[in-house]
């Protein structure tokens, strides 16, 4: 299971790289329309989930940061200080805010509405509610087949 929390971190640290980078890529504008696009697909309880990761992906680029350039830092005394940063520097509002002007550059804003129209719907509610459950499931099944098989790959690796 350890494996699996260095995956989603690792996945949740490409997202907002994709994000920030993708949003920075160009001024846009940001409509309405992707922002509620935006709270729909990721209700903030959703987020809450994501916070931790993005949290721990935090504090782990600055140990390797404190390590690689030999900072005089004590994350033990810090750490509290660093995940309070991180998490207001990192809030909701900041993940919508890049998610919305990412949608704005790709998307029309009649796009934006119909996409939103089956956001609101019964089915799509349904779908927001489960597809964040699926993929979790997939990933856990995918995990452990990772898990089971790399030990293998590398054992016909390893110099007898």
């Amino acid at each position: 299971m350890q494996i699996f929390g260095r995956f989603v971190v690792t996945m949740v640290s490409l997202l907002i790289l994709v994000l920030a980078v993708s949003a920075h890529a160009e001024s846009v504008s940001i409509s309405k329309n992707a922002i509620a696009l935006s709270k729909a697909m990721i209700s903030q309880q959703q987020f809450a989930k994501l916070s931790d990761s993005i949290v721990d992906t935090g504090l782990n680029i600055a140990k390797v940061k404190i390590g690689s350039e030999k900072l005089k830092v004590d994350l033990r005394t810090k750490s509290k200080q660093l995940e309070k940063s991180l998490r207001e520097t990192f809030s909701y509002d900041h993940f919508i805010n890049l998610s919305a002007a990412s949608l704005s550059r790709d998307l029309s804003d009649d796009e934006l509405s119909k996409i939103l129209g089956f956001y609101n719907s019964p089915i799509g509610k349904k779908w927001t509610a489960y597809s964040g459950e699926h993929v979790s499931g997939t990933l856990k099944t995918l995990l452990g087949e990772i898990e089971r098989e790399v030990p293998k790959m590398v054992a016909t690796m390893a110099t007898k």
